[in-house]
């Protein structure tokens, strides 16, 4: 058994405290970056997830590729695949479902105008409760009749024609890009695939000049293998430059459609004057939204504060420090390596945290000037431990 001094001992809980405080720091700082700028989102990190475990966090976004947004329908017939026929009929469906809501919201209005007038009836016309009923009175009607306009003037009919002709042009000025855009996926699913049998046979060339000892034969080998490695070099940066290149063209597109989306959707809930709540119940979702992604970005802010607090106050550190090292190893497995040229300096940052949460989780760092000290101390006079003696 290792046999430590008592300076060795302290020394050991201090680090181990300023290990843990100073993991604790660097997760609330950004759990509180992230609740004070507000708009935290993950759909970037997700669907930008590579390596072995890619398949595990690309599914949570939806329309990754951008396909449903820009209309693109690999099953047309011809040249172009470009059909907007989905997104016109989701349009529609959205414009009938906001006017069906206007119509129930107009009934409530006038139920609620109705038991309004039942009471300024019944009510002192000078008292203070009158003229609040009045003022609800009128702003009722006013709404109401807003409703009724909107209905008979076409007014969202129009708004939805407006925004299919600004789908239709924006398709048609870039029909040729976006067809380009996706039929590169098979150049690209070519380069990649090539780049994987040329590492392999990079590594069987590697296994063969383990096997032969003529200085000849391991000249040729050698040779062949610096070409492999070479072709490998070049299909990988040529993948690179092409998903690069994808993601450039792509993301302007599909800025564009999101602002036709989250146009039609402001001007159909413009129409009249809904309140706040009202018109955040209405919103139209978009292709790339989920509603889990959503509850993700929402509770992440929450989580790093959470675990940065234990930790710093020493807290229920080994569930909490688990905690952390589980999330640090959930964004490795969306890097593409962990050590190499194909890692990131945050790649190992986050594994260097990782490993310190790690040990954190597996020691008593919560004793050590932390609130668990106290809770260990509680748990022992409850239930305190039995020694057994022998003879």
């Amino acid at each position: 058994m290792i046999q430590f001094t008592k300076p060795q001992l302290v020394l050991s809980f201090i680090a181990l405290a300023a290990l843990r405080i100073t993991i604790g720091f660097h997760f609330f700082d950004q759990g509180h970056q992230k609740y004070r700028k507000g708009g935290f989102d993950s759909t970037g990190f997700l669907s930008g997830a590579e390596g072995p475990f890619e398949g595990l966090f690309h599914p949570w976004v939806p329309d990754r590729d951008g396909k449903i947004r820009l209309c693109y329908n690999p099953e047309k017939k011809g040249s172009s695949k470009i059909d907007p026929a989905s997104t016109i009929k989701i349009w529609s469906l959205y414009k009938n479902y906001v006017v069906d809501a206007l119509i129930e919201e107009e009934q409530r209005l006038v139920d609620r105008r109705q038991q309004t007038l039942l009471k300024l009836k019944s009510s002192d016309p000078d008292s203070e409760e009158y003229l609040v009923l009045n003022t609800s009175y009128q702003n009722d009607e006013e709404v109401i009749l807003a409703i009724r306009a909107t209905r008979t003037s076409g007014e969202a009919n129009r708004i939805l024609e407006d925004y299919k002709n600004q789908l239709s042009a924006f398709l048609e000025g870039n029909e040729e890009e976006i067809n380009f855009y996706f039929q590169g996926e098979a150049r690209l699913q070519g380069f990649q695939r090539d780049s994987d049998m040329a590492a392999v046979e990079s590594r069987q060339n590697k296994i063969g000049d383990e096997l032969v000892d003529d200085p000849s034969v391991e000249r040729q080998r050698e040779r062949i293998k610096q070409s492999v490695a070479n072709r490998v070099n070049l299909l990988r940066a040529q993948v690179k430059t092409i998903q690069s290149d994808r993601k450039g063209a792509a993301a302007g597109w599909l800025a564009t459609i999101d602002g036709l989306w989250k146009g039609l959707e402001f001007e159909l809930l413009e129409m009249v004057p809904l309140d706040a709540q009202r018109k955040k119940d209405l919103q139209i979702d978009l292709p790339s939204e989920s509603r889990m992604i959503t509850m993700v970005n929402n509770a992440i802010p929450y989580f790093d504060m959470t675990i940065g607090a234990l930790l710093i106050v020493g807290l229920f550190t080994r569930f909490a420090a688990m905690g952390a090292g589980l999330f640090l190893l959930s964004i490795l497995m969306t890097q593409p390596a962990i050590l190499g040229e194909a890692a990131s300096p945050t790649t190992i940052f986050y594994l260097i945290e990782m490993m310190a949460a790690f040990v954190v989780a597996a020691t008593c760092a919560g004793r050590c000037a932390g609130l668990d000290y106290f809770i260990n101390g509680t748990i022992k006079s409850i239930f305190p431990q039995t020694r057994t003696y022998t003879r």
